[in-house]
């Protein structure tokens, strides 16, 4: 359902081995992910994102660390229903 593509607008990417310690990888720069859509259990659509933008100040995978300076989401769509014994889709 939808398409997945994650073009990297201004992203890049570094890497440096050093003498002692895990190599290090790092990502700076923008992303943009078009059309996700998640499913809840019975494949129905409950999140549709048509766009987000993620400006990323420093991501170290390998070290765990995460530092985003931006997340934009554009038109988001949430659906939740309740069936006839009262459980939400979540």
């Amino acid at each position: 359902m939808g398409q997945f593509s994650m073009p990297i607008d201004t992203a890049r990417l570094s890497f440096r081995q050093v003498q002692k310690g895990q190599p290090i990888i790092a990502l700076q720069g923008n992303i943009t992910l078009k059309d996700i859509v998640l499913e809840d259990l019975t494949h129905k659509p409950f999140v549709s994102l048509p766009l987000v933008s993620v400006d990323m100040a420093s991501v170290k995978p390998l070290a765990g660390e995460i530092h985003l300076s931006k997340v934009a989401v554009d038109a988001p769509k949430i659906t939740v229903e309740r069936d006839k014994k009262g459980e939400i889709n979540l």
